[in-house]
């Protein structure tokens, strides 16, 4: 199961088209569903899933999302759980 934390929105680049990145927190419960499951200690793994995408407007003049592209996932230690809080306001940039 996967709930969401926390997602922050950066600006990338211009050139043709503007460009954006989008990075989410999921946190991953990894127990097995079942009568067990709560007697079960918690196996919580979080993960950042990065997405970039370039916004546009179409004939209506409604705002779309032109290109998307799933750049990956990136499992964070496991020392996340300690800083648990921060992971819900996620600070991300550009260089």
């Amino acid at each position: 199961m996967e709930k969401h934390n926390g997602a922050t929105l950066v600006y990338v680049g211009g050139g043709d088209r503007s460009r954006f990145c989008l990075v989410q927190c999921l946190s991953v419960d990894d127990r097995q569903e079942g009568i067990w499951k709560e007697s079960m200690p918690k196996c919580r793994r979080h993960l950042l899933w990065i997405t970039t995408f370039s916004p546009k407007y179409d004939n209506h003049g409604d705002p779309r999302v032109a290109k998307c592209h799933h750049v990956g996932s990136y499992r964070l230690h496991d020392i996340a759980r300690v800083y648990y809080d921060q992971l819900e306001r996620l600070v991300a940039f550009c260089i």
